[in-house]
């Protein structure tokens, strides 16, 4: 299936679809809510500016500098985080 992928996807999607396909994902139940709360900051970032041509910035929290957010940190956190993790990182978003 990564084969077809990446013969067949371009663009952004294929680092994605790519990773998805080959990650290993932990899949046990534990999750680690500092981690979950901080990733979830990234992805808000990435979704809240994903209209801009640089999408993946964010503010830092000391001074106005802009810190970016690398696009493959927001794909790690995608494809290698567990069923239970990941609507953990979106409820910290919205909590």
């Amino acid at each position: 299936m990564e084969e077809d992928i990446a013969a067949h996807v371009k663009g952004r999607e294929h680092k994605l679809l790519v990773a998805l396909v080959r990650a290993y994902r932990y899949e046990g139940p534990k999750v680690h809510e500092h981690v979950a709360k901080c990733e979830a900051e990234i992805l808000a970032t990435a979704v809240k500016n994903g209209d801009r041509k640089k999408p993946i910035e964010e503010e830092e929290k000391k001074g106005d500098r802009k810190k970016p957010i690398e696009e493959e940190e927001v794909i790690m956190i995608l494809a290698t985080r567990s069923k239970p993790h990941l609507p953990q990182n979106l409820w910290q978003v919205h909590h």
